[in-house]
């Protein structure tokens, strides 16, 4: 999800991890995700990826919204997320 911040758009040269990783722990640089992605699931990647970890989904939680999800998306055959 930071694919975009991978090259310095001024420079050319990529940009070291040390400085995607400060960047992202102190909120700075947010993950971008696909325009063809499920708006519900960009919501939820977004949450995922939280600076605040107690603003961050548990995995429990994060497996019954991608249930829900796909249940809406696809129809009652497709819920499965293993």
């Amino acid at each position: 999800p930071y694919a975009h911040a991978r090259i310095d758009p001024v420079t050319g040269k990529k940009v070291p991890d040390a400085v995607i990783l400060q960047k992202v722990s102190s909120g700075t640089l947010q993950a971008a995700f696909s325009t063809g992605c499920l708006a519900s699931v960009v919501k939820l990647a977004k949450e995922c990826v939280a600076v605040d970890p107690p603003s961050r989904p548990s995995a429990a939680m994060v497996a019954f919204r991608l249930q829900t999800i796909m249940k809406e998306s696809f129809g009652e055959g497709h819920t499965s997320i293993v």
